[in-house]
């Protein structure tokens, strides 16, 4: 069957909810190699909610059919005609007239509908575009584009996992849980990515709005694209109420506040109550409480570029290591045996005995902001004892024990190994250890490239699964493990999947791993400088302005600050 007429028949079944989970990946992959098609279906799928949601009115209805009808009187309109008329019966599936419905074939004949109505309605339905306020100029209808972990959806009283390319509408509510995350996507695109413990509701939209989204709980990053105008969406929490237009922003509902943060354009935040408003432009964040809105106030530059967490070492006593980062909750760490520690003057914390210093909570922040961007940056400027420390030795990591890791930056020796996915003669190396949805991952720097002087050493992983190794900053990255080695164009290595399995429960370390008794222990010994941790892939023009700016910096730098 030609491509075309196959992509019909799968859009058909996918509108009649009559697709297998097999079809549904063969439709997608299909209309991802054809932008036409992709986008054709989009309008289908407009055009369908359209005559569903909106079409529903009998005045207009009518005026519909009758100029359908008037301007195309037989052949192809016919069987529209008649497919329309039939879908008003309960119950009715899209059977053509003049043919008896078939056991199991999709009900297809809305691709003639769609292109009747898109032709035919052009001129007709401009009136009634601007009659009814932009409403239809506003999709209604939305699906989700990507679901990971554990994800629900209730719709109509009933409540059942839920799958990408779900359907989701006015009445639903998406429910995240613990380890899940969802991106809600219209036929505009405008986009919703839905953080970990998130209800996000779609209510019928209220008078003089085309759409609504009620976050209930949680955050949620909306992504407007600045060619939406009319009909663009209405976002609000109990507390308030966002207006946006060509924007990116994010909302968090906290326990006696939502907080809103805008990333790019402005989003006008109107008080639910008391109706008082402002307008947040690019850089700030507003707090809304139960009367009022909070002036905006800028997000801190290193916030905006990504940065979770940041340890400088400047405490100079004491058994805690202070998260400097600036961002949410500070995550700080605990020094479990000050004997084997000593503050050096000027900053810097000197291992030079086995212990642990981690965090006495879980990397809750860290973990979801991560699984929202499925980006990595970790960084270290730090001063090894001796560069032959075999354990693997954890110079960072975020785990439970050895066994298990969402991720771990260590030193790995690999010379003679029996088997399994190492190569046997690799040498001393740097390794970012990495857990996804597609399995547990081993990137090594090139082999027999460790020193025991001042070191910064990078590890970075983009939305897009490219993983890179940087030392002083220089692409070190070597080869993979338990995977085939797949370089990408920027001199990286593959990593499939996202990191929606990774646990929200796990707390982060340096200098060993949890659970450090004999058999498990795998310390590193030596002076850590500067520690960090981003929820953004740097560049690698990033990573070198982090590199010129040495370990002293109190935030991070990127590109563009380091040309001033």
């Amino acid at each position: 069957m030609p491509d075309d007429a196959t992509i019909l028949e799968l859009a058909s079944g996918y509108l009649d909810g009559a697709l297998s989970a097999a079809e549904r990946a063969e439709l997608d992959r299909r209309l991802r190699a054809d932008s036409g098609g992709a986008e054709a279906f989009g309008a289908l799928l407009d055009v369908d909610a359209a005559l569903q949601a909106e079409l529903g009115e009998p005045d207009v209805k009518d005026r519909v059919l009758a100029g359908i009808a008037a301007r195309h009187a037989r052949g192809t309109s016919r069987r529209v005609l008649g497919a329309i008329r039939r879908r008003d019966a309960p119950g009715a599936r899209d059977i053509p007239i003049g043919r008896p419905a078939p056991a199991r074939r999709y009900g297809w004949r809305l691709t003639a509908l769609a292109a009747s109505v898109l032709i035919a309605l052009g001129a007709m339905l401009a009136y009634e575009f601007a009659r009814l306020g932009g409403r239809l100029a506003a999709p209604r209808w939305a699906s989700l584009l990507e679901v990971a972990g554990d994800v629900r959806l209730l719709h109509e009283g009933r409540e059942g996992p839920a799958r990408a390319g779900d359907a989701v509408r006015v009445g639903d509510t998406i429910v995240t849980g613990t380890r899940g995350t969802a991106t809600l996507a219209y036929a505009d695109n405008c986009r919703f990515e839905a953080a970990s413990e998130t209800r996000l509701a779609l209510p019928e939209p209220r008078a003089g709005a085309a759409r609504d989204l009620l976050l209930e709980t949680g955050a949620v990053i909306a992504r407007i694209p600045a060619a939406v105008s009319a009909g663009a969406p209405v976002v609000s929490t109990r507390h308030a109420e966002m207006h946006v237009v060509g924007t990116v922003f994010k909302v968090t509902v906290l326990p006696a506040a939502s907080r809103i943060d805008v990333e790019q354009g402005r989003v006008r935040v109107v008080n639910r109550r008391s109706g008082q408003s402002r307008v947040v432009p690019a850089g700030f964040r507003a707090l809304v409480g139960e009367e009022t809105v909070v002036a905006p106030a800028g997000i801190p530059r290193g916030e905006r570029a990504g940065l979770q967490v940041l340890y400088t070492f400047e405490d100079g006593r004491g058994t805690r290591v202070r998260d400097v980062a600036g961002v949410g909750t500070p995550l700080d760490l605990t020094i479990e045996d000050e004997t084997a520690v000593q503050w050096l003057p000027g900053g810097g914390l000197l291992v030079r005995s086995p212990t642990i210093v981690a965090s006495e909570r879980p990397a809750r922040e860290l973990v979801d902001a991560c699984r929202a961007s499925n980006e990595l940056t970790v960084e270290a400027w730090f001063v090894s004892l001796d560069n032959r420390q075999a354990g693997p030795a954890r110079i960072l990591t975020l785990s439970p024990g050895p066994p298990e890791r969402n991720f771990t930056l260590c030193v790995c020796h690999y010379v003679n190994w029996p088997g399994g996915g190492y190569p046997k003669n690799w040498g001393w190396a740097y390794a970012l250890r990495l857990d996804t949805t597609r399995g547990f991952y081993e990137i090594l720097s090139a082999p027999d490239i460790l020193d025991t002087r001042l070191t910064h050493l990078v590890a970075t992983r983009t939305a897009a699964g490219e993983v890179t190794l940087y030392l002083n900053g220089a692409n070190v990255t070597g080869t993979s493990l338990w995977s085939q080695d797949e370089k990408t164009g920027a001199g990286g290595l593959r990593v499939d999947g996202t990191f929606a399995d990774w646990n929200s429960g796990w707390r982060l370390a340096l200098a060993n791993e949890f659970r450090s008794e004999p058999g498990h222990a795998r310390p590193w010994l030596g002076t850590y400088r500067l520690v960090a941790v981003y929820s953004r892939a740097l560049t690698a023009e990033e990573v070198w302005a982090n590199f010129r700016a040495g370990p002293r910096r109190r935030s991070p730098l990127t590109s563009a600050d380091a040309a001033h």
